[in-house]
């Protein structure tokens, strides 16, 4: 696995490609500048590839991570392409022009977020689940979502009285 501590950045420059071995991801704990092109895509894929849709690397986990933003991009063959994670301190990062394709997860939005992470303009399909979100409220908005087993899947938290802890739901545009 590859960890960004931390107060630490890393930037992925446009056309790199990054093949993953099974069970292996990037744990985000700083900043994450993936930051491709129109015509430049980065693309995060398995090794095992559409050869062994079994043999999935981890993914991209955004763990309390501070500025993070993912763009022009493809990714592929994950547990969950992106997951967010977002208890403690907000970050807002933001997931906007990419490809989201044969995940179990697309996007897994997770935690008791209080601020607003953008998910935008993406193509997200043929994953098992294309977004998912719990316990929180990410702003979905002009996304291309298809041929997903289940396209969004919105779990939130009852506080009691049937009122949601935090207002927690997504903004889905």
């Amino acid at each position: 696995d590859l960890i960004i501590y931390q107060d630490a950045t890393l930037i992925v420059e446009p056309g790199v490609e990054w093949i993953f071995e099974t069970g292996t991801g990037v744990r985000v704990l700083g900043s994450l500048q993936i930051n491709g092109t129109a015509d430049n895509y980065i693309k995060l894929t398995s090794v095992a590839g559409a050869e062994n849709e079994t043999a999935k690397w981890d993914g991209l986990f955004l763990d309390n991570s501070s500025s993070s933003s993912i763009s022009y991009s493809i990714i592929e063959y994950a547990s969950n392409g992106i997951k967010v994670f977002d208890d403690t301190n907000p970050s807002e990062p933001i997931i906007e022009n990419n490809f989201i394709r044969y995940n179990d997860i697309g996007i897994f939005v997770d935690g008791n977020r209080s601020s607003r992470l953008y998910v935008r303009n993406n193509t997200v399909y043929e994953n098992n689940t294309g977004i998912k979100t719990y316990m929180s409220e990410p702003i979905i908005i002009n996304n291309v979502i298809y041929k997903n087993t289940s396209g969004i899947n919105v779990t939130a938290w009852l506080c009691g009285a049937s009122s949601l802890c935090n207002n927690a739901s997504p903004s889905i545009i």
